[in-house]
């Protein structure tokens, strides 16, 4: 679970909101999504997302590509702002 705002990356398969969701969460200790500002990424197209989490909220940008003689997408994942609920 990173603490900061550093950045990330994973491939996948799927670029469908949950999916994309789920590991944003994970990466930063979020918890579960419970609603975000996206359906799907797109590849070779940077996307700003806001996801309202379990234990937080998180502002980021996502850039999605193929690396060479891949067939997986590559995600590149830039936190812009991280809220965390007080427990």
């Amino acid at each position: 679970m990173a603490k900061s705002f550093e950045g990330f990356e994973f491939e996948t398969d799927d670029l469908g909101w949950a999916n994309i969701e789920r590991k944003i969460c994970y990466h930063y200790g979020l918890g579960w999504a419970d609603s975000s500002s996206f359906m799907k990424l797109a590849e070779s197209f940077n996307q700003e997302l806001s996801i309202f989490a379990s234990n937080g909220y998180i502002e980021c940008v996502a850039d999605v590509y193929k690396k060479n003689n891949s067939d997986k997408f590559t995600v590149s994942v830039y936190c812009v702002s991280i809220t965390r609920n007080k427990r």
